[in-house]
């Protein structure tokens, strides 16, 4: 994730070819589908889900500020949403379908359609990848209730690639190590964890004061 928005900082500066650029883009790709691995996780295993969805939402609305000064320099910017928008939306989503799932086929169905719905909603609301997200969200939520982990390495795959830059192919490479996940949780402290939620915002609002400075100093010059 940072090495992705440190190329586009790079990028936006003149000061990268246009080689290591895209290498350091292709890096970042893989961030997003383990991401929505863990907020899948943290669904399964939170003892209060309203309280977790709050920590995203919040999270997710401060983080819309540095986001905005980063790509467009301005603190609002209609075009384009922070992807931590269609995080918050798509644990909503499988909160809705997970309730929906318990009454068999019907629930299934309206499971579905529901997850139509997001993704064309989060596609008309311009988020960070579109409707891939939720897309993302909803089969590695059916490859981990199902314990069918192809469902989700192969239509994770497949929704990452569809019609996108061909650096962005490296997103499936993200689901090695979730396969390799041994289903246990493992330990961390809870300065970790705070550091893990804002870990997405500072880093946009640390790079723009960077560039910042950068600009700054080569006007002097």
């Amino acid at each position: 994730m940072y090495i992705d928005h440190i190329g586009v900082m790079l990028n936006d500066l003149d000061l990268i070819d246009n080689v290591p650029y895209v290498i350091m883009r292709a890096a970042g790709r893989l961030a997003m589908p383990l991401y929505v691995f863990l907020l899948i996780q943290g669904f399964y295993h939170t003892r209060s889900f309203w309280k977790y969805f709050t920590r995203i939402a919040i999270l997710a609305l401060l983080t819309e500020i540095p986001y905005n000064l980063f790509h467009k320099n301005a603190i609002f910017d209609p075009a384009k949403q922070n992807i931590l928008i269609a995080y918050a939306l798509g644990l909503l989503m499988i909160y809705v379908i997970h309730i929906l799932w318990k009454k068999d086929l019907p629930g299934k169905i309206a499971g579905a359609a529901v997850a139509i719905a997001v993704a064309v909603a989060a596609y008309f609301l311009k988020l960070d990848y579109g409707w891939r997200v939720p897309a993302i969200i909803y089969t590695t939520y059916l490859g981990q209730t199902l314990a069918m982990l192809p469902i989700t390495i192969v239509c994770g795959t497949v929704i990452t690639v569809l019609g996108r830059p061909w650096y962005l192919w490296t997103t499936p490479f993200a689901y090695i190590p979730v396969g390799l996940y041994n289903g246990e949780r493992g330990k961390c402290p809870k300065w970790l964890n705070i550091v893990f939620y804002g870990a997405y915002p500072m880093s946009y609002l640390l790079l723009y004061i960077v560039e910042i400075i950068v600009k700054e100093a080569g006007a002097a010059w």
